[in-house]
């Protein structure tokens, strides 16, 4: 039974489609979702102060845009926001929430597409000490995988 998830939205429609898995993960209402959007913050985007708030102010409706979504089906969730790499903000936050899993949906990217932007859900793949729950949207996939790392001494 999960007590805690991490479960990391990006900003995007897409990684939204992770909400509904989570609400039937969540079968036991003492199971605390807690739902992480993070930036990359100001410097990385060559962002002003203003831009930067702006950004954050966007994010939060997001977050709680989420957050009432769940509610209305039954499901308590609490926003988190943070600024940094998303893979290591999203690993952090699972190790300090305490966290049994990690949930969010994957882009799907591969080739130049994923040199160039990235993956962060392969990256807290590799990285994540707990479970890490992936749902490719396009494919209607939904996996569990540990990272190679769990349970190693």
């Amino acid at each position: 039974m999960l007590r805690r998830i991490v479960v990391h939205l990006d900003g995007s429609i897409r990684s939204r489609a992770i909400l509904s898995h989570v609400q039937r993960l969540v079968v036991d209402t003492s199971t605390a979702v807690l739902l992480l959007t993070v930036s990359r913050g100001s410097g990385a985007l060559g962002f002003g102060a203003e831009d930067a708030a702006e950004l954050e102010q966007q994010s939060a409706r997001y977050l709680n845009e989420a957050v009432e979504w769940l509610s209305t089906r039954g499901v308590l969730a609490e926003p988190r926001l943070r600024t940094g790499d998303p893979a290591t903000e999203i690993i952090r936050c699972a190790l300090e929430e305490g966290a049994d899993a990690i949930a969010m949906a994957t882009h799907g990217r591969s080739g130049l597409d994923q040199l160039v932007h990235g993956s962060v859900s392969e990256a807290v793949l590799e990285r994540s000490p707990v479970p890490v729950l992936l749902y490719r949207p396009d494919t209607g996939a939904f996996a569990s995988e540990p990272s190679a790392g769990l349970g190693a001494a």
